[in-house]
């Protein structure tokens, strides 16, 4: 007697990525253009990810908690709309101080 062979679906990753710059000089306008485009190739060419977009604060001190991306982003993360965040650096988030939830 057969059994069905049951394959295992495995759900993708939904990645999204995180990307600041903390002045509005145009050096910097261009590294976080160059953040964006690299992070958006790489994240949807991962079979293994569902890309949800790359978040980006420009001009805006990590100091600041005045970060509407970056807000936007946490609350997606937490109703569970976001599995992981990619990040140039752990200080694209948060410096000296913690966020409340």
């Amino acid at each position: 007697m057969f059994e069905p062979v049951q394959n295992k679906i495995q759900k993708k990753k939904r990645v999204c990525a995180y990307a600041r710059v903390s002045t509005d000089s145009r050096k910097q306008g261009e590294s976080l253009e160059n953040q964006i485009s690299s992070y958006e190739r790489s994240l949807k060419a991962n079979p293994e990810y569902e890309f949800i977009g790359v978040f980006a604060d420009h001009g805006i001190s990590g100091f600041s908690r005045n970060r509407p991306e970056f807000q936007r982003m946490v609350q997606m993360a937490k109703d569970g709309q976001i599995d992981l965040i990619i990040t140039k650096s752990i200080s694209r988030f948060v410096r000296k101080f913690s966020w409340k939830r």
